[in-house]
């Protein structure tokens, strides 16, 4: 809709709201409201316009339903969390659908509880609610705990730490809420500049794939019974350097450090492309799973220069 800006004084433009979201929002006279500005947008918001928001979820499933479509049925949580759903009720005839539901919140959505449940309905709330309006903290997190990951695996790697090796997948689900918890902040309010949120939604997903790649890159030596070539162990280090240049010019751009990064990134690709062409019977797989991390921090390049 369009509002026609009007002057009231030698300085102060005016611009009225609209009736109907003055209604919805109980906005009366001398009350106080917040404007944030968001680029070219202003947000206008009550201190009721963090609203809770509700659906209701048809999980109902055929006498027949498989456990891989009990799965997927409990996944659409998740997708509704993202979104920035805040209570959701749930129609269900399966106990296996519950759960499924609640191993899927234990592992993958903070501030999600299940507070009521009968015998074909329960609700499921956020009841955590200041937990997703710290965007810059929940990233920043995001950021070390995948330098972490990806420090931890090559260390583990080097010593022969089988241990430390089994630990990942439980610190790739770690990095897995954090990541549901940035989709679902950006999804609700955006980044502070609006303009950018898209890319930091991207950023946000390929953060994930990294710990994925991770993940998968250690187990896959766990398999080999930490049987792997030295030249894999040299260009993980050198890789692992580079994630970290991406978060230090990410946080602090600069032009010529940016430029020296995809340069050291480019030469570590082709040379990692070469080591997988060249590779043994099972040690191509290694460099496969390189290559997939310099991709996926060459995606996140895209956000530079945006905080």
């Amino acid at each position: 809709m369009k509002r026609k800006v009007s002057r009231i004084g030698p300085a102060t433009l005016m611009v009225s709201l609209p009736s109907q979201w003055v209604k919805e929002n109980k906005v009366e006279k001398g009350q106080e409201i917040d404007v944030v500005p968001r680029g070219n947008k202003l947000l206008i918001q009550t201190d009721t316009a963090a609203k809770t928001y509700k659906t209701t979820l048809d999980l109902r499933t055929p006498t027949t339903a498989t456990q891989n479509y009990i799965g997927h049925q409990a996944r659409t949580v998740k997708q509704l969390y993202r979104f920035g759903v805040d209570e959701i009720t749930i129609q269900y005839n399966d106990k296996r659908v519950i759960r499924q539901i609640q191993h899927e919140i234990q592992r993958q959505l903070l501030g999600f509880e299940i507070v009521s449940q009968g015998d074909k309905v329960c609700t499921i709330k956020n009841i955590a609610a200041g937990l997703d309006s710290e965007f810059n903290a929940v990233l920043r997190r995001l950021f070390f705990l995948t330098m972490s990951m990806a420090d931890d695996a090559l260390d583990a790697m080097k010593k022969k730490d089988k241990e430390r090796l089994e630990e990942m997948p439980s610190m790739e689900m770690t990095q897995n809420k954090l990541h549901n918890l940035c989709e679902r902040m950006l999804n609700k309010h955006g980044f502070e500049d609006n303009k950018c949120t898209t890319l930091i939604y991207a950023l946000v997903r390929q953060l994930e794939e990294v710990g994925d790649a991770l993940r998968d890159v250690s187990l896959y030596a766990l398999e080999r019974n930490l049987n792997m070539p030295k030249p894999f162990l040299e260009k993980f280090a050198s890789i692992n350097k580079e994630l970290r240049a991406f978060h230090d010019v990410f946080y602090s751009y600069d032009i010529d450090k940016a430029s020296s990064h995809k340069e050291r990134h480019n030469a570590l690709r082709k040379e990692c492309i070469e080591l997988l062409t060249k590779a043994k019977p099972g040690d191509g797989r290694y460099y496969h799973y390189l290559v997939v991390l310099l991709l996926k921090i060459n995606d996140m390049g895209a956000s530079f220069r945006l905080v």
